[in-house]
């Protein structure tokens, strides 16, 4: 198996795009911890999503995906699958086990041959149990936390800001090469940092299956995206079971083998060091 490496490029350049990831992971686990802190400041019976403060469309959305942001009992999501990390013509992959819970707590474990690596996100900071954080650990933190649905439903319940809803016509070729056209509703977050996100979701799926944003850094031109594909039941959940990121030169997909719905469970599993 390929491990990925650097291309040859001048100092400057490598520097200035090591840069351009901390800002991201910065901004990106800084707005995480702002939205934890919050809902952890709410009551018990207040901390779950409200449907009084969603507008029709957004109700609509929230019932597509199930109700584990709305009641308890089902805090708690445990995937089991495959990451893939490629750029520059270079692949790795890894097997990983997955922790997620409401609001945003992360546990992840990847094993690569005989060595197996953890990171994780304690609701304050990131961390990797073996050392500093590399690149491809941001990225992936990065895709469980922020680039989801849940994240869209959470948002809203915090100082970040609905600012669109549109309609949203995207016409490509099928794999037999005929045309075919889908439409997505289109709405916009606006948080305290970075560029806004647009999330499109299926007009008749209701589901989300596109996000796009300008990554965080002044003069910032190219454009993350993330696509989300083959939902699955479980448990009365709807469940994203493939995800893929294009972000700087890098592509990072997520394959979801398994996974399990549960109640909140203990948090220290989600702290360095446990």
């Amino acid at each position: 198996m390929n491990r990925m490496v650097d291309r040859a490029e001048p100092a400057n350049v490598g520097q200035t795009t090591r840069t351009r990831k901390t800002i991201r992971c910065t901004l990106v686990l800084a707005f995480c911890a702002a939205v934890l802190s919050h809902t952890d400041s709410q009551s018990a019976s207040d901390k779950y999503l409200v449907r009084r403060q969603m507008t029709q469309t957004v109700k609509r959305l929230c019932d597509a995906l199930g109700n584990r942001l709305e009641k308890p009992g089902k805090e708690r999501l445990t995937w089991t699958g495959r990451a893939v990390w490629e750029q520059a013509g270079s692949r790795r992959e890894a097997l990983v086990t997955v922790a997620w819970q409401y609001p945003g707590l992360l546990r992840v474990e990847q094993q690569e041959g005989a060595v197996t690596e953890i990171i994780g996100f304690d609701g304050t900071a990131a961390w990797r149990a073996s050392g500093p954080l590399r690149p491809a650990d941001i990225a992936l933190i990065e895709m469980l936390l922020y680039d989801t649905p849940e994240h869209f439903f959470i948002s809203q319940d915090t100082s970040t800001a609905l600012f669109l809803s549109s309609s949203y016509t995207n016409i490509k070729k099928d794999k037999q090469g005929k045309l075919e056209k889908s439409n997505s509703l289109v709405f916009g977050l606006r948080g305290a940092t970075g560029s806004p996100r647009y999330y499109y979701f299926g007009d008749t799926s209701l589901l989300l299956d596109t996000i796009r944003y300008s990554p965080p850094g002044a003069g910032r031109t190219e454009m993350v995206e993330v696509q989300i594909q083959n939902w699955v039941k479980i448990q009365g959940e709807t469940l994203v079971s493939r995800m893929s990121k294009t972000f700087d030169d890098e592509t990072l997909s997520l394959v979801l083998e398994q996974a399990t719905v549960g109640p909140a469970g203990d948090t220290g599993v989600f702290r360095k060091g446990q």
